[in-house]
């Protein structure tokens, strides 16, 4: 229905004629005849001044979904881009770990492995990492370096029949020609099985610190260099 100010806004423009043409006598203000329904003037009231019926209001125009921002992958092992960029240089570092006089150079293959790591991280994502970042994809890259390493000497143990380490370690103490009671001393700690126990810990123990911490050093220049290269 036309609101009143918009009545008054036309009825300035266009007069309102005072009798219909079938002669009837017209009320102020009417838009049809009350006796025979014709109209009386072809203006119509503006858009803005029609009224929208209660319960039929038009809903604003529908927007796209705005979708949350996606919080960034966190650098660990529930990241499969990590593993899966982590795994290839570790697995070729632990298995040139396991080659005689070429694990002597285990301060080249963990630090490499640990930048090949941020390196391939890098093409897989396209994200540069910060030196931070870097040093947590090296310490995964050890993690992993000391698991196969463990693994494949694992198999060679059994594979060669599970030879006796003491056996080994008296043929070790004869070729290094270390003094006979030096010799005996250590032959008594492995003779002890708690002893052997305890020092297979270290030597395991010790082998992954050095593992994780040449890997993560690796990881830590890798993002660093690929950084600047930005």
């Amino acid at each position: 229905m036309p609101t009143f100010a918009a009545l008054s806004h036309t009825e300035a423009n266009f007069p309102m004629p005072q009798r219909c043409t079938c002669g009837a006598e017209l009320p102020a203000n009417a838009l049809f005849c009350h006796q025979c329904g014709r109209p009386q003037r072809d203006v119509l009231p503006p858009i803005e001044a029609l009224e929208t019926p209660p319960g039929e209001e038009h809903p604003p125009p529908s927007a796209a979904p705005v979708l949350p921002p996606q919080p960034p992958r966190v650098i660990s092992f529930s990241n499969p881009d990590v593993i899966r960029s982590a795994y290839p240089p570790a697995a070729v570092a632990a298995i040139l770990g396991s080659i005689q006089f070429v694990s002597m150079l285990c301060f080249l293959w963990y630090p490499a492995a640990g930048f090949a790591s941020v390196y391939l991280y890098r093409i897989r994502t396209g994200i540069f990492l910060a030196p931070r970042a870097g040093a947590k994809i090296g310490a995964i890259t050890g993690l992993l370096v000391f698991a196969i390493s463990l693994l494949i000497a694992t198999v060679g143990y059994l594979l060669g029949g599970g030879a006796d380490v003491g056996q080994a370690v008296r043929e070790a103490l004869e070729q290094s020609g270390q003094p006979e009671e030096l010799q005996r001393n250590v032959l008594n700690l492995i003779n002890n099985p708690a002893t052997l126990a305890l020092v297979l810990l270290f030597g395991l123990a010790l082998q992954l610190i050095v593992t994780a911490g040449f890997a993560i050093l690796g990881g830590a220049l890798g993002a660093k260099v690929l950084e600047r290269e930005e």
